[in-house]
């Protein structure tokens, strides 16, 4: 009579295919899964820095902002920026502070009571001039969006 014997530790190539696959998805797993927590840390601590910055009043620390030729100058304690005159929008007013927006989702904030009424009304007068001198293309004829 004949035995067969099989030796199931044998690995072919299959095998070892099916067992990397597991692996890799098993440390992928487990990556995906504290992701989440990763970048949970990585917010909170990058809020705290914000929030250690912003400490204060924010309008008692210095802020230039100058009219260039071509844009707007802005240094503050955090650095400073220049913004060309066309990517300037919006200027509104609203409880007591001048929003300059620029863009979108950013914008200049004026506190009306911490700048003189008519050094206020100047710059304002200046920058909606030199940003309707922005819209109009070199032929004079008006730009549209």
């Amino acid at each position: 009579m004949a035995v067969l014997k099989t030796n199931y530790l044998e690995l072919n190539g299959m095998t070892l295919l099916i067992i990397t696959t597991l692996f890799v998805v098993l440390v992928l797993f487990h990556t995906v899964k504290d992701f989440p927590k990763y970048m949970h840390k990585k917010m909170c601590k990058n809020l705290q820095k914000i929030l250690r910055e912003l400490q204060g009043d924010l309008f008692d620390k210095p802020h230039v902002i100058e009219l260039r030729d071509e844009e707007i100058y802005s240094q503050n304690f955090r650095g400073q920026a220049m913004y060309p005159y066309s990517s300037l929008g919006e200027i509104t007013e609203d409880n007591g502070r001048v929003y300059v927006f620029i863009g979108k989702d950013r914008a200049l904030i004026l506190p009306r009571d911490r700048i003189p009424a008519a050094t206020l009304d100047a710059f304002l007068d200046e920058l909606k001039r030199k940003v309707a001198g922005a819209s109009c293309s070199h032929d004079g004829k008006e730009k549209t969006p």
